[in-house]
């Protein structure tokens, strides 16, 4: 491992890693649109209250937006005398509108509830759980695969039969819930490996430290570094060791010749 490079890139991924969590975390409540009725088992804080009602929110302007903005097809006629024509023909889609998105509310409602029942059930038996966790899918092995591609395909229902709002965020829902399950994999993987790292840091340079290796004999760990800071870098670190064992003698001898005079005194 070469710390120098290492800790450069550390650095550099760092700035993004935070950039994609507040980016993940900003447009949470379109992901909890369709995630809450794909998964169970939520963290408390992954859906918080102000996430759920902008959520529902969503829902119930794309309901509004698709009832009020009518839609204009063109469609091809023939005039009085034969001709062919192009028309323009608006149409209604405020009683379909009302139909889906109420629909969705009632699922989304449904899933919020059964959501809180869940948190409570685990509070009462005493069950630790992340609070951010993403949750469990409800159905297991590819049966959530399955589900994502119906909600994939009726969110292309929604474009064909111009209802451009909801299946717009039907698939915004779904493309981001695909990438926030990414990111959080990326994150935790990261994790892992800090840890990794952490423990050969802990392990190898104390050793080295104890021995008083230069920086090139560490092992599990590759730090380049000229002959004048290996020598430097031994010498420091005898100093160090022999200053820490005169300290300690020092207090060694304080000590014996204070329980002397105790002993002394007390005879």
């Amino acid at each position: 491992m070469d710390i120098q490079l290492g800790k450069a890139v550390d650095d550099g991924t760092r700035i993004g890693r935070i950039f994609a969590s507040v980016f993940f975390l900003l447009v949470r409540p379109i992901i909890l649109t369709t995630r809450v009725m794909l998964r169970k088992d939520l963290g408390e804080r992954y859906v918080s209250q102000q996430n759920a009602l902008v959520g529902a929110l969503l829902i119930a302007a794309g309901m509004w937006l698709t009832a009020a903005i009518p839609v204009t097809t063109e469609v091809v006629g023939q005039n009085e005398w034969g001709s062919s024509v192009r028309l323009l023909v608006r149409e209604d889609r405020s009683t379909v509108s009302y139909i889906i998105g109420s629909v969705w509310l009632v699922m989304y409602a449904a899933a919020l509830l059964d959501h809180r029942v869940r948190v409570r059930r685990r509070y009462a038996n005493g069950v630790r759980w992340h609070s951010r966790c993403a949750g469990v899918p409800r159905l297991s092995g590819t049966g959530e695969w399955a589900m994502i591609v119906a909600l994939g395909g009726l969110a292309y229902l929604g474009f064909y039969f111009h209802l451009p709002f909801f299946a717009a965020l039907l698939t915004a829902s779904l493309v981001l819930a695909l990438a926030e399950d990414g990111h959080a994999a990326m994150e935790f993987w990261n994790r892992v490996l800090d840890a990794v790292d952490g423990e050969i840091e802990a392990e190898n340079l104390g050793k080295a430290v104890k021995d008083c290796l230069s920086p090139d004999r560490v092992e599990g760990v590759h730090a380049p570094t000229p002959a004048y800071v290996k020598d430097e870098y031994r010498r420091r670190i005898a100093d160090i060791i022999h200053t820490d064992q005169a300290v300690i003698l020092t207090l060694a001898t304080v000590s014996s010749a204070s329980t002397t005079t105790e002993h002394g005194s007390i005879a």
